[in-house]
């Protein structure tokens, strides 16, 4: 199995819509916002973070799925990324 990517992975990722854009703004969603604004390069870039930190758990009863204790967090953050015009996504992780 693969670990979650690195921050290279992002940070070229942006540097690439850099190139190819202009007036590129990138917005973060994620359930790590902290590991994002500690690794994400800035310096160079517009960047804004979502922060509607969704809290996720395990349901009580034996199961994969991940729960989130407020799912309006997580509507907010899909409204968010449907109106952006390009994405940078990862290959997820696994449990």
């Amino acid at each position: 199995m693969n670990g979650p990517l690195e921050e290279d992975y992002y940070n070229d990722a942006m540097d690439y819509f850099q190139e190819e854009y202009d007036n590129c703004v990138f917005v973060v969603i994620s359930d790590d916002i902290k590991w994002a604004k500690k690794k994400l390069d800035r310096e160079n870039k517009k960047i804004y973070f979502s922060d509607q930190n969704p809290t996720f758990h395990l349901p009580p009863q034996f199961s994969f799925e991940v729960m989130d204790d407020d799912l309006s967090k997580a509507a907010y953050d899909f409204a968010l990324v449907t109106s952006c015009n390009h994405t940078i996504i990862s290959r997820g992780t696994r449990m």
